[in-house]
């Protein structure tokens, strides 16, 4: 199967629930991935600090193999050789005592929770409390995803599990503050990874050590991915003075087969009673054949130097990229080969960007460039993505190629130019609201074409326009060629030799592709009867304000499948939103809009999809969207389209259906009591006003973006 087939059978069958890039792989053979059409890539993420040994190592697939012809599973009622030999190794080289196996991380940080809340109720009922760190990460089960410290875990997921208290990371201080007798457990990463690579002053973990022993409380260690030599130790508390009373474990212990652990001293051996905490698969057969070999092979390598030895010459070669580009390049930090570059702004793009040039990289914590490769890359392949660095940022008047650039639909735009859209709206709102001068196309001019009537699109454009420093020119129809039958692109030939850019607003869509095709100056499509590109990008920016975090947020459209309808298809695509039109029969999107967004979203693992069933569609929906049922050209239609669209209008019932944070929007105007209740649009749930303001600011950044001589 070929990349496309992959992706297009995943995304029919798998829960979309991963954030995933347009890449099959294949196979792998040291440091290097192969997708399913022969591409290589240097990896610089490891399956996520996983596969210390890379892919393919020969004494992982022997021990796997030999270990297949014994036996693949058997229950934990009997004892097995390979567990054992696994157990004795994780104990030898963790340098505590007790060994549990587990399937992943969460399950081994679930197992020290238990354990933690075990020992303190034998000493008090009320001894139950954790502390963890802000900015942290723990897993995904409940108990789990209530440790980690990132509100946004936690959105639509109450009642949490109560008896967790969250303190800055690094901050002795802070735990001592909240720190008291009914504290069981603090449980902290020594090096936070997701958070963005945060590395503690040292006697941070020798004055958490001693917090806990003075309340009796369990220190409890998250080495889940700093374990396994990962940080130039063999664990990442040893390079403190203190040992943990409990640690977890998980990723590279079973050198890319799923397993997780947690290890203790033996005086926390017996806190567990038979029965009080088991696994069908933990210490399967298999993971520990690969964990045995793998950890066997980390020791009579050496990895630990090694890694310490690689990481210091991977983090001088990124500290010269910052004293090369101090303005790009805020921080580079972390110990071994867990490295984290802080960039001054968003840093998303760079790794699709990395991705064409044939290098895995990740992004964490919005702008922190993530560095976990295996263990076993080589100075020289961290030397090509040192040399790579400089050109995975644009140049000058080149970002992202959105000069010059025409906008004429969402979907010709790619991930990284929506994002960038994006991320310039946010400064130049902030700049407009505190009155910073931001005058990017003082000098320029812009045409404003304008066949439909019009509120927020002519007063957004012409004010826009005029804070970035340029000249707007009003035209319609009736005080132009254009109404009197001179072709479209006589048209756009001759505005082109006057103007720096051209926004029109009209029926056709056909007529402004045609218009960007004479043209010679960027055309801005301000809404066609198939496309209203401005708005939905604009809506975006609206629902990020309000959510954060647009990846896996679900978009409720509800009513005609019109050019809002199209528009927000391609719009969430592009950020991974998933997007249900709700719509009676008859009315249903453009079939081929429709086709185009579901591939879009095959890419960013997104589900754009059709339902007649309005209350079904607007379950659990993060956003709730409609437009009027008839638009301009339809008015000859109301009648008969107000008896049809019965039923698809956001009111309190249909909000009742979704998230109780939903919000509400439109694109204005509104038909009160048709397409959507009075008590709705003037709700707590309306965010239809900062929307409608929001026009300004995003077509502020598009003007820009297209026409300015700056990098913004």
């Amino acid at each position: 199967m070929n990349t496309k087939e992959i992706i297009a059978m995943t995304e029919a069958h798998y829960l979309p629930v991963f954030g995933r890039f347009p890449i099959a792989i294949d196979h792998g053979e040291g440091a290097t991935l192969y997708d399913a059409d022969g591409k290589a890539y240097i990896d610089f993420l490891a399956g996520i600090a996983t596969n210390a040994l890379g892919y393919h190592h020969p004494a992982i697939v022997k021990a796997v193999c030999e270990q297949t012809q014994k036996v693949m599973h058997t229950s934990n009622l009997f004892y097995t050789e390979i567990q054992a030999k696994a157990a004795q190794q994780l104990a030898e080289v963790t340098g505590m005592d007790r060994v549990f196996f587990a399937n992943s991380g969460a399950e081994a940080n679930e197992g020290i929770i238990k354990l933690a809340r075990k020992y303190g109720s034998r000493k008090n009922p009320a001894k139950f409390r954790i502390i963890t760190a802000k900015d942290s990460f723990h897993g995904r089960t409940m108990e789990t995803l209530t440790a980690t410290g990132q509100d946004h875990y936690h959105e639509g997921l109450t009642p949490l599990p109560e008896g967790f208290t969250y303190v800055p990371f690094g901050d002795l201080a802070a735990i001592e503050a909240v720190m008291d007798d009914d504290v069981c457990g603090v449980l902290i990463e020594p090096i936070q990874g997701e958070g963005g690579v945060h590395v503690p002053a040292p006697g941070y973990l020798e004055g958490v050590k001693a917090l806990c022993e003075k309340h009796d409380a369990l220190f409890l260690l998250d080495e889940v991915q700093t374990g396994v030599c990962r940080t130039g130790k063999w664990f990442a508390y040893m390079h403190s003075t203190v040992k943990p009373d409990a640690m977890s474990l998980a990723k590279a212990i079973g050198g890319g087969f799923p397993m997780g652990a947690f290890v203790t001293t033996e005086r926390l051996a017996h806190v567990f009673k038979p029965g009080d905490h088991g696994s069908t698969f933990g210490g399967n057969a298999i993971s520990c054949a690969s964990c045995y070999a793998t950890l066997k092979t980390l020791k009579e390598l050496h990895m630990d130097e090694a890694a310490a030895r690689k990481g210091d010459y991977f983090q001088k070669g990124l500290k010269a990229l910052q004293k090369k580009h101090p303005d790009k390049i805020a921080d580079v930090r972390g110990k071994g080969l867990l490295i984290g570059a802080e960039l001054s702004k968003a840093g998303a793009c760079l790794v699709g960007r990395a991705l064409e040039k044939g290098f895995i990289i990740n992004c964490t914590a919005g702008n922190v460039l993530r560095f976990v490769p295996p263990l076993i890359i080589t100075e020289g392949e961290i030397d090509q993505l040192l040399q790579c660095g400089g050109s995975l940022r644009r140049k000058r008047g080149k970002k992202l190629a959105l000069k010059n650039k025409d906008l004429i639909s969402i979907h010709d735009l790619s991930v990284g130019e929506v994002a960038t859209i994006l991320d310039v709206s946010r400064k130049l709102k902030k700049k407009q609201k505190m009155g910073e001068p931001h005058e990017y196309l003082k000098g320029k001019t812009l045409a404003m074409i304008f066949s439909k009537a019009s509120t927020r699109t002519r007063v957004s454009f012409e004010t826009g326009f005029h804070q970035l420093g340029g000249h707007p020119i009003y035209m319609s129809e009736a005080t132009s060629q254009i109404g009197r039958g001179e072709p479209v692109k006589d048209t756009a030939r001759v505005l082109s030799r006057f103007v720096d850019g051209i926004m029109i607003r009209t029926y056709s869509h056909e007529a402004v592709k045609e218009l960007a095709a004479y043209a010679s100056v960027p055309v801005i499509n301000g809404l066609t009867d198939l496309l209203h590109p401005c708005q939905a990008l604009t809506d975006l920016f609206t629902i990020m304000e309000y959510k954060e975090v647009l990846k896996g947020r679900k978009l409720v459209f509800v009513g005609d499948g019109n050019n809002m309808a199209h528009s927000l298809m391609y719009a969430c695509a592009k950020v991974g939103m998933n997007m249900v039109c709700a719509s009676p029969k008859g009315y249903y999107p453009d079939p081929q809009v429709l086709k185009q967004a579901q591939e879009d979203a095959a890419l960013t693992g997104a589900s754009i999809t059709v339902e007649e069933d309005v209350m079904k569609a607007a379950e659990g929906a993060d956003v709730l969207y409609t437009d009027v049922w008839a638009s301009m050209g339809e008015e000859a239609e109301h009648e008969e389209r107000v008896k049809k669209f019965q039923g698809y209008q956001i009111n309190q019932a249909l909000l009742d259906v979704a998230r109780p944070d939903a919000m509400v929007l439109h694109c204005l105007p509104a038909h009160r009591g048709e397409e959507i209740t009075d008590d709705v649009i003037e709700g707590p749930h309306s965010a239809v006003f900062d929307e409608a303001e929001n026009r300004l600011h995003v077509q502020k950044a598009i003007m820009a973006l297209l026409m300015s001589d700056e990098v913004l």
